[in-house]
């Protein structure tokens, strides 16, 4: 028994450091898949013991789950959009997970209840982050909430679990679960900006809100609104489109269920949901410029030849003569929209804010989270002997 609890700790050690992203290393998806192809040939040998069938049943099980998981995580990787427009397939594969994951109680159950509770909560916090994202997306706030809190409850629950066994410390934290962090800390620095103004309307004063987005490990609404001072724009602005959703858009706020009313049409069917400097608003001659703007050039429609990957690459950059201003708009997500106003002429090719841009696209669109993946591959990929000793002081403290 002992065997079975050492080999299957050492196990969720060598996984959860991500070793399974590098080439050519032995702990990747098809190492687990031979394993599993192994464990097959072996479970109807009839001379098996109890423990010997169990332990095989429950090998095939892990293996399984563990090459689908390495899977997914390299399909993130190998093509981040996935991670913003692909939740819902992505959320399909981890549901087929959990449900081969079911087993029934016997002699061994113990042994493997560590790796059996690591994986489950592992495909939990993931299904409730992709969750979060689409309903962060779709501007659905008590959705979106509800499934921020399920991830950090059970980011919670992983961290214990791994510390009951000494597999890691907070000083040293394992790079798979720094990265369910790093997932989550996007996602909870996007919903306040997202909800911002909404949130300070709820408050008895902005000061509240300001000292809590300050909290966060991101506080995109701070970096928003230094940048907005710094760059002297008269407005940087997020607009959400309500046109692409099967149920009227009934404002910016919660709305109960089962609520009725007519849809914005017109210039008013894609509103700002965020505008710097805090408690201004977009004027209506700069809202239908932009509005125009993404109906003309960035608005996705139903045609699926249309690369997504183009239509979010570059801003759209536009002077306006009459008004004296200069506008670029950028799609960050497939309903979320950045608009920068500035007075007078400015260059297209300005390296402040095309900087500014690149960075809150990448934060909104995930890509930081998908990039620090690649950067872990590339890491272990640099220096397997330092991290195997790094493995090693884990499990032999």
């Amino acid at each position: 028994m002992r065997h079975y609890t050492c080999f299957v700790d050492l196990n969720v050690i060598i996984y959860l450091s991500t070793y399974f992203l590098i080439n050519l290393y032995f702990h990747e998806k098809r190492s687990y898949n031979s394993l599993r192809a192994g464990f097959d040939s072996v479970f109807n040998n009839p001379t098996l013991s109890n423990n010997e069938l169990y332990f095989t049943v429950y090998m095939r099980i892990f293996t399984a789950s563990r090459g689908q998981l390495i899977s997914l995580y390299r399909k993130i990787a190998e093509n981040p959009l996935l991670i913003i427009t692909s939740c819902s397939s992505l959320i399909i594969s981890l549901k087929s997970i959990l449900n081969q994951l079911s087993t029934t109680e016997n002699e061994l159950t113990k042994a493997f209840l560590h790796i059996s509770q690591s994986i489950k909560l592992e495909v939990v916090i993931l299904h409730e982050l992709l969750s979060a994202q689409i309903a962060i997306s779709d501007l659905m706030f008590l959705e979106s909430l509800l499934s921020l809190n399920r991830a950090k409850d059970n980011l919670d629950k992983l961290r214990k679990l791994l510390n009951s066994k000494g597999s890691t410390s907070p000083s040293k934290q394992l790079p798979l679960v720094a990265w369910l962090e790093c997932f989550y800390a996007h996602l909870l620095s996007k919903y306040t900006l997202y909800w911002f103004e909404i949130l300070v309307r709820s408050a008895s004063n902005l000061q509240e809100i300001e000292e809590t987005a300050n909290s966060e490990n991101l506080n995109l609404v701070a970096n928003i609104t230094r940048f907005q001072r710094e760059s002297n724009a008269l407005n940087i602005s997020l607009l959400f489109d309500t046109t692409c959703q099967s149920f009227p858009f009934l404002g910016h706020g919660y709305v109960l269920r089962g609520s009725v009313g007519d849809a914005p049409k017109g210039i008013e069917s894609i509103p700002p949901i965020f505008n710097a400097p805090l408690g201004s608003s977009l004027s209506p001659v700069d809202i239908y410029t932009i509005v125009m703007q993404i109906n003309s050039t960035l608005h996705l429609s139903g045609d699926d030849k249309i690369d997504v990957s183009d239509i979010l690459k570059q801003p759209r950059y536009v002077y306006d003569e009459k008004l004296n201003h200069t506008y670029y708009i950028k799609k960050l997500e497939c309903r979320v929209f950045l608009a920068l106003v500035y007075e007078g002429l400015k260059s297209h090719k300005d390296k402040l804010i095309n900087e500014f841009i690149s960075m809150l696209t990448d934060t909104i669109c995930l890509h930081k989270v998908v990039n620090l993946l690649k950067q872990h591959r590339q890491q272990f990929s640099s220096s397997p002997s330092t991290d195997r000793r790094s493995l090693r002081s884990l499990f032999f403290h």
